[in-house]
């Protein structure tokens, strides 16, 4: 049952209700009313009594609460709430062939044709992401920042001196741990385990964008070189900077896929197949496909060998389509 026919529901019970309550307020003044004239002058020769209510105050108590007026904006209120009500229920309502007109799927969710399409394509990466870092130890936290801080600065004017922009090269992370080592101790006879405290680590870690996929590998070796024992190679990252066009491609290849594959269905099964009516699109992220160059292969025995391989742009969609009578 909708809200809107609760809210009539209600609205005819309350005025029952005042109008039967109306009706005993005026039963019980024809009552009063109805009380015979004898009663009345043996009421007037007794003694005078100070009566603790008044029957007539009690009626008019009683009109007072069920009077036309309140019983009129009782009758607005539900009559408002019937009317909001009602225009919530319509507007949630949406016609089916309206629904069709901006891609809403009908009412089952089994009905149609469903298929998915998929376009991918793939490009050299323009963008080499390195993680490296620095990691010194020592037995107090000053010397520990000391060493490491000399280590990513050499590291880092090195980057800087050959040809690293600025804005490509950003500190993501530094950290002082206490170092803890497990040894043996004696205590009155008895051996046991006990944690002591050896020193402690500074680690200090930076992302730096490489451009110029040729120069990778050497700008590695450098970096290494200028941190020395101390560099940390975490990790490196091939992408392509700008995947729009690449994306575009592969969109229009995943809806032309999609439309191949339900034309396929429709005259496998021997339908018509209708318009389109619901379509949407999941971008996935870039698949590493294996691709070296030729240049960073020859020169491997030197360098250490950096191999960009290509990035893949993926697309998927999701189409359903009407079957049409035939």
């Amino acid at each position: 049952m909708s809200i809107a026919r609760i809210s009539r529901a209600l609205l005819v019970v309350a005025i029952l209700a005042l109008l039967l309550a109306a009706i005993a307020c005026e039963d019980d003044e024809q009552d009063t009313d109805a009380v015979d004239s004898d009663t009345v002058a043996e009421q007037a020769t007794a003694v005078p009594v100070e009566p603790e209510h008044d029957n007539d105050d009690k009626d008019s108590m009683r009109m007072e609460e069920f009077d036309l007026s309140t019983v009129m904006e009782l009758v607005e209120m539900f009559s408002a709430m019937a009317e909001k009500s009602a225009m919530a229920d319509k507007t949630a309502m949406v016609d089916k062939d309206d629904a069709s007109k901006f891609g809403v799927i009908g009412d089952s969710q089994n009905t149609g044709i469903w298929v998915n399409g998929a376009g991918s394509v793939s490009a050299a990466p323009d963008l080499v992401e390195l993680n490296l870092g620095v990691s010194a130890t020592a037995d107090t936290v000053s010397e520990a920042r000391q060493s490491a801080a000399e280590a990513m600065t050499a590291m880092i004017g090195y980057l800087k001196g050959s040809g690293v922009a600025d804005a490509d090269i950003r500190t993501q992370h530094i950290s002082i741990q206490p170092q803890y080592d497990w040894q043996e101790v004696f205590e009155e006879g008895v051996r046991r385990s006990e944690r002591v405290l050896t020193g402690y680590q500074v680690s200090n870690t930076v992302r730096v964008l490489v451009r110029d996929l040729d120069s990778t590998s050497e700008l590695l070796d450098g970096a290494v070189t200028a941190g020395g024992d101390l560099i940390r190679v975490n990790g490196i990252t091939f992408r392509i900077e700008d995947t729009t066009e690449l994306a575009k491609q592969a969109r229009e290849m995943a809806v032309e896929d999609a439309l191949s594959k339900a034309s396929e269905l429709a005259s496998y099964s021997g339908v018509v197949l209708g318009r389109m009516v619901y379509l949407s699109e999941v971008v996935g992220q870039p698949v590493f496909a294996e691709r070296a160059f030729a240049s960073v292969a020859a020169d491997a025995s030197s360098s250490t060998p950096i191999s960009p391989g290509e990035q893949e742009i993926r697309v998927t969609v999701q189409a359903v389509f009407d079957i049409e009578s035939s």
